[in-house]
């Protein structure tokens, strides 16, 4: 097993990167470090690392990590993520050394320019009804103009830091930079859990996450640089439907722009992506068929509020051991490890209230300004996204960019695994419109 292991954590409307580098020392003991690339952070020790045979099992107590899986082949290992009240299954698959001298080479670039006509200050949130305080910087213009809003940056699915850090690009850094040189203020934080903030990040649902986001917009109004009756929301996927839901409540935001948002039904969005994923494995149509299948049933018994948690956990189990004696090869303790976790993961409270929200009822009552912008090759949030956007709220205007990913880069697939591959953070044409549509708000 020695060597480099590439993981890629699911999670809703998006995906974590995970790296465990393990080494067999001469003692025969073992070595891992991990590396969360999209958080940003490498070289992490963990507390224990246990080898037996294909067996893997890996401890962080400082992390509250925990992973647990078999060999299936000599290039992938098949197990279990837990963090916190947070769990998945995750398969891991050998990095050869070609790969992971290319991520090292492109993982310092990001496209903040040098020159900086704006101050930044930290600032931690106070009044958080939950008491956690969240950290956050606030870029501010040396030349205010008076109509300029102040916009606050909300990150998408999984724990992020302000610059919402991915594989080495710094998106909402590039953000702020782009729109400060425009006269704009910006204040963008660190989800609950990451960074300077407190708070444990796994243990949130997803009205946490709102809760925290409407108390950086209470705390940002009370800032003497800030025009309590001027600010506008910026949200990057999960964060999107984040700041509609704020400004649906809130009629004096005064503007929401939506980065690859999502509008459908969350369950549709979840199926959207792991199918896209699935066609991108050359897969074949029969494999296909089956994984929608049980992803179908699982999530139907999951929003069936009548069955308890104990007879889903059963019920979930026992169905993807089927699936999985069917669609492969697998020994009993794999198949006995992946029902396992699935039931798990499928059975928290958080993932029973996230897969039930539509948001369509949300954007519908959002009554300012409305910006849409997504990338017609994006995996993660699909294209058809601006179309229901555009649906549902008529006025909005919404941009359909040719070739670009969720992250609003220029992308030959699409796929979370080119992200760190490719040199530019924003497509350039994003945020040439982004700037020319916020101007042309301020004139009406």
């Amino acid at each position: 097993m020695e060597g480099s292991w590439n993981g890629l954590l699911a999670l809703p409307v998006g995906s974590l990167r995970i790296v465990f580098h393990l080494k067999q020392l001469p003692g025969g003991e073992w070595d891992c470090r991990l590396d969360s690339p999209d958080q940003g952070v490498s070289d992490i020790p963990v507390s224990e690392v246990e080898v037996q045979g294909d067996s893997l099992h890996i401890v962080a107590k400082g992390l509250a990590l925990e992973y647990r899986g078999v060999l299936r082949d000599r290039d992938c290992i098949e197990g279990s993520f837990v963090q916190g009240g947070f769990s998945t299954r995750l398969e891991l698959n050998r990095r050869d050394a070609q790969e992971e001298g290319k991520e090292k080479a492109d993982v310092s670039h990001t496209e903040v320019s040098g020159d900086e006509p704006y101050s930044s200050q930290e600032y931690f949130t106070t009044d958080h009804p939950q008491g956690i305080s969240l950290a956050g910087t606030l870029t501010i213009p040396n030349t205010v103009l008076k109509d300029r809003p102040t916009i606050i940056l909300i990150t998408g699915s999984g724990p992020q830091n302000r610059d919402e850090e991915i594989l080495g690009h710094k998106p909402f850094a590039v953000l702020a930079d782009i729109l400060a040189h425009h006269g704009y203020t910006i204040f963008r934080y660190d989800d609950r859990g990451v960074g300077k903030s407190t708070g444990k990040y796994y243990e949130a649902s997803v009205e946490d996450l709102i809760v925290d986001a409407k108390s950086v917009l209470n705390y940002v109004r009370s800032l003497d640089a800030v025009n309590p009756e001027n600010v506008m929301l910026l949200g990057h996927s999960e964060g999107a439907y984040i700041a509609a839901r704020l400004a649906a409540e809130d009629k004096s935001v005064a503007a929401v722009i939506s980065i690859g948002g999502p509008t459908v039904p969350f369950r549709q969005c979840i199926e959207e992506q792991i199918l896209a994923s699935l066609k991108l494995s050359n897969r074949s149509e029969e494999y296909l068929e089956k994984t929608q299948r049980l992803n179908r049933q699982i999530y139907d018994w999951v929003q069936n509020q009548t069955i308890s948690t104990d007879s889903l956990r059963i019920m979930i189990k026992n169905h993807v051991q089927e699936y999985l004696a069917d669609v492969g090869s697998f020994t009993l303790e794999q198949k006995s490890l992946v029902a396992q976790q699935l039931a798990e993961e499928s059975c928290t409270p958080w993932f029973r209230e996230f897969i039930r929200i539509d948001p369509s009822a949300t954007w519908q009552a959002v009554h300012c300004p409305v910006l849409g912008i997504y990338g017609s090759k994006d995996m993660q949030v699909l294209p058809n996204n601006a179309d229901r956007l555009r649906e549902l709220l008529p006025q909005a205007e919404v941009r359909l960019f040719d070739g670009l990913n969720h992250l609003m880069q220029p992308a030959i697939t699409g796929s979370p695994a080119e992200y760190g591959q490719i040199r530019t953070t924003i497509s350039p044409e994003v945020l040439s419109w982004l700037v020319d549509e916020l101007a042309r708000l301020l004139q009406k």
